[in-house]
C-alpha cells in the first residue's frame, strides 16, 4: 500500500541523519548514502515529494559522516533541486534554512562555485518565503567564508548589489540580510553597507522604510 510505504519512509527520512551517526562508517559510505540517493531523493512510485523534502531537510547531517571526496559528489543534489519546477518552493525553502551547514560542508571551491550562486538565487526567488529565509540566513554564509578573502569579497559584493536593485522586494532582501549581519557580524559591516541602509530608510516603497 503506497500510503503505508510513504508513512514509513517519512518516519525513516526524519531520522536518517541520526542513523548515519550510529551505524558503521563504511556502511554509511558504501550503502546508506546510495540507498538514500535512489530511494529517498529520487522521486518515483514509492518516493513522493514529501519524502524527498523530508530527506533534504536532514541530508546535511548524513553528509557530515562521509569522507570529503564522497561528500563533494552530493553538492549537486541541492543545485538540481533548485532548478526543478518553480512551484516546488518547499524544497528551496528547506535548503535555504540550512545555510550554516551547506556553507561549511564542502570544499572552498564547491562553496564558491555552487553554494554561493545558489544562495543568492534563493535571495531573488519569486516565492517570498524562500527569499526571506535565504536573506535572513545570509550572515551564516558570510560567517563561514570570512577567512577566505576572495569568497568573502564576492559575497559582500553580491550583498551590496541587492540594496541597489530596481525591484523593491530585492531591496527588502538587502535589509533582511543586513539585520543578521549587523546583529551577528558587526566587524564585517563597512560604511558603504550602512550608507545603502540609510538610503533605504527613505525608500519610495513604504514597506521597505518600515523594514529598515
Amino acid at each position: 500500500d503506497k500510503s503505508v510505504i510513504e508513512t514509513a519512509k517519512l518516519e525513516l527520512a526524519s531520522q536518517l541523519d541520526h542513523i548515519a551517526t550510529v551505524v558503521d562508517h563504511q556502511i554509511v559510505e558504501k550503502e546508506l548514502i546510495q540507498l538514500i540517493d535512489k530511494k529517498y531523493l529520487t522521486i518515483g512510485p514509492t518516493t513522493s515529494e514529501k519524502v524527498k523534502q523530508a530527506t533534504i531537510k536532514v541530508l546535511a547531517g548524513v553528509l557530515k559522516q562521509l569522507n570529503k571526496d564522497t561528500r563533494e559528489k552530493y553538492a549537486d543534489v541541492y543545485q538540481l533541486t533548485m532548478s526543478e519546477d518553480i512551484r516546488k518552493w518547499r524544497f528551496r525553502f528547506v535548503i535555504s534554512e540550512q545555510m550554516d551547514a551547506l556553507s561549511s560542508l564542502f570544499s572552498p571551491n564547491t562553496i564558491m562555485y555552487k553554494i554561493v550562486p545558489m544562495v543568492f538565487a534563493f535571495c531573488k526567488d519569486n516565492c517570498g518565503v524562500v527569499r526571506k529565509a535565504a536573506s535572513h540566513n545570509i550572515w551564516r554564509l558570510l560567517n563561514n567564508v570570512k577567512n577566505d578573502q576572495l569568497c568573502k569579497r564576492i559575497v559582500l559584493m553580491n550583498i551590496k548589489e541587492f540594496g541597489k536593485y530596481n525591484r523593491f522586494s530585492l531591496r527588502q532582501s538587502y535589509i533582511l540580510m543586513m539585520e543578521g549581519i549587523v546583529l551577528n557580524l558587526k566587524n564585517e559591516v563597512d560604511q558603504e553597507m550602512i550608507d545603502i541602509l540609510k538610503e533605504l530608510a527613505e525608500d519610495p516603497v513604504i514597506n521597505n522604510r518600515i523594514c529598515v
